[in-house]
């Protein structure tokens, strides 16, 4: 006899508590499995791995509470092959996080928008009574901005689970150096004015 397949939303509950993202969402996702009237194999075999495996103790916690209800007990009985299936490492490809990918983006832009900004003011016009701009260029403004914007989205691409943080930490540095670049020249412009 076959197993049945999973509804959809059982699906997704199942989804949630192998990468649900936040760690609050797969102890969502384990409790409501916990609470289930009926019991399924892939169910049960999710919350093993969790409870072995998640990085958070809190979902580990929540994901072997699940196991103790009388419906996933029954199934753990029936099938104790479940156990070693759930030890075997389950390959996974993970996907880039996208808001590390636009945070890399934002400071890529940040750095051709300065580059810009510098082609500009070296460019500009060299008669006798052209002395070097003191002035904060609008230009730099919006790189600065940009680069704050995407120093958030670098936060919150690493704090993403089950996602390849590449790009987020690739930003994160980008975005803080162009970031404490900038101050560091709005300073040095402020004390060659005075």
């Amino acid at each position: 006899m076959s197993e049945q397949p999973l509804t959809p939303e059982l699906e997704k509950l199942l989804q949630d508590v192998k990468r649900g993202g936040l760690a609050f969402r797969r102890i969502e996702a384990a409790q409501k499995i916990g609470g289930l009237g009926k019991s399924h194999p892939r169910l049960v075999e999710a919350l093993l791995r969790a409870a072995e495996t998640d990085v958070s103790e809190e979902v580990r916690k929540a994901a072997a509470g699940a196991l103790q209800t009388p419906v996933h007990v029954e199934m753990l009985e029936k099938n104790p092959g479940l156990i070693e299936l759930a030890k075997v490492e389950e390959v996974e490809i993970l996907k880039p996080s996208v808001w590390g990918l636009i945070s890399f983006a934002l400071s890529i832009i940040s750095i051709l928008i300065i580059y810009a900004d510098v082609f500009f003011i070296t460019a500009g016009p060299t008669g006798v009574d052209a002395g070097p701009s003191l002035d904060i260029s609008p230009l730099f403004c919006v790189s600065f901005l940009l680069s704050l914007a995407g120093l958030v989205f670098g936060i919150i691409g690493v704090r993403q689970y089950g996602r390849v943080k590449t790009f987020s930490r690739l930003g994160l540095l980008f975005n803080g150096l162009i970031i404490l670049g900038s101050l560091f020249l709005s300073m040095a412009i402020r004390f060659y004015i005075t």
